[in-house]
């Protein structure tokens, strides 16, 4: 009779101890789905946010200026028979999206006008990481997207503030993006 007690009592721990697993198992796959659904929801509102303050800037200045040139820190495409493009004026380099911006412009290409920058939101929430996001504008002149702006986001949920690079090397870096054409 002992040894029946004994065997029944192995017999219990053992399918305790598989469901209280499986439980873990399935508890932790949780965690880690609804923690990528919330990165994911970072990186997001990181691309969208730039794309907003983006398109902003694309818009809202004064078009054109009495010198000709324009105070659209992307420059400025118009239609007189022919696509025509207005540079930005050489004393806008910074745009301001939450802190102060550099662009980086690249005219080797004729046919386009492109702008790079990065953008970098810090987080007042100490629960919510600093989140980062790179942006492109394009402003085609000549080619088959003549009097065509588009932008392309990327937003990122991880930002190195120790490197600063944008995204941060990290396994858990989400990345989404966005594009807009106009």
């Amino acid at each position: 009779m002992r040894g029946f007690v004994i065997l029944f009592a192995v017999l219990l721990v053992s399918i305790t101890l598989t469901i209280s697993l499986s439980l873990f198992n399935i508890t932790f796959k949780q965690l880690i789905l609804s923690t990528v659904a919330r990165d994911s929801q970072f990186a997001y509102f990181a691309t969208d946010s730039a794309l907003d303050c983006t398109r902003h800037w694309d818009v809202y200045p004064k078009a054109k200026n009495s010198d000709g040139s324009t105070d659209r820190p992307f420059g400025y495409l118009y239609n007189d028979g022919s696509w025509k493009f207005i540079p930005p004026s050489p004393l806008i380099g910074t745009i301001d999206c939450g802190g102060s911006i550099v662009l980086s412009r690249d005219t080797s290409d004729p046919n386009v006008y492109q702008t790079n920058f990065t953008l970098i939101w810090e987080s007042l929430n100490p629960d919510s990481p600093t989140t980062c996001a790179k942006v492109q504008v394009n402003k085609y002149v000549g080619g088959a997207d003549q009097g065509t702006t588009i932008i392309k986001t990327q937003g990122y949920n991880i930002y190195d503030e120790g490197s600063g690079k944008c995204p941060a090397q990290n396994n858990r870096a989400v990345e989404r993006a966005l594009k807009y054409e106009e």
